[in-house]
């Protein structure tokens, strides 16, 4: 192994700036970097499958010229012993990740003493970014552009809007508003929906919020209009 070489590890799910920012450091430190997408996050709230995750990740570091993105699954330290790399690089926010952070450093140095890891904090205007508040922002509808790669902004857009769509269906709220509930009436007022940007969630509590302030009574007027429009009879109101 050799210390030109690290490894930069973590689930991505999804990749923002600040990871791509800790990535450009390390590689401005080492002869190469190999960003390690870790299988063993889909599970139960991960929001992209490890295949996803591994095509934004290289997408988003196509540019960079010794930045590499491999999966692996199992210890990190093997890992890296099979990137034949001496470095785990891990990255650093605010003092409430050192704790969890300085655990796996001193487990990683218990399992071997030929990989070391070396801390990496982003920007300081990048600090407040994390995994977890760009899926719930973008969950809710809000706009991510700037703090995630172009292709991770499309991916997430595109999640979304199929996760509305599905809970119409899922919902049953196609059956409560149209008397024709075929195939076609269902993507229809999907369609609907999308073309008026509404985002209806929280369908399985009954309830109806919906995004950019609009009330529950004008998007029933809202839907009613669109229902007339591509010729569904309205059932509800």
């Amino acid at each position: 192994m050799t210390g030109k070489r690290a490894v930069y590890p973590g689930s991505f799910d999804p990749m923002t700036i600040g990871h791509l920012d800790v990535a450009k450091r390390a590689a401005a430190l080492f002869e190469h970097l190999t960003i390690g997408i870790y299988l063993g996050s889909e599970k139960p709230g991960a929001l992209f499958t490890h295949t996803d995750r591994d095509e934004m990740a290289r997408e988003a570091v196509a540019h960079l010229p010794n930045i590499s993105v491999e999966s692996f699954s199992g210890l990190t330290v093997d890992f890296a012993r099979d990137q034949n790399a001496a470095i785990i690089v891990r990255g650093l926010r605010a003092v409430s990740d050192f704790e969890f952070e300085f655990q796996l450093a001193t487990m990683s140095r218990h399992l071997t003493d030929q990989v070391e890891t070396v801390f990496l904090t982003p920007t300081e205007q990048l600090n407040f970014i994390s995994s977890t508040l760009i899926r719930e922002i973008a969950s809710l509808g809000g706009n991510i552009s700037e703090f995630v790669h172009p292709a991770v902004a499309d991916a997430l857009r595109s999640l979304r809007e199929n996760n509305i769509s599905s809970r119409i269906f899922d919902s049953g709220l196609g059956v409560s508003l149209f008397r024709d509930n075929s195939t076609r009436t269902r993507f229809s007022f999907a369609s609907a929906c999308n073309l008026l940007g509404l985002a209806v969630q929280d369908l399985d509590e009954g309830k109806s919020q919906i995004a950019h302030g609009e009330t529950v009574r004008e998007t029933a007027n809202m839907i009613s209009f669109m229902a007339d429009v591509i010729g569904i009879r309205d059932d509800m109101y």
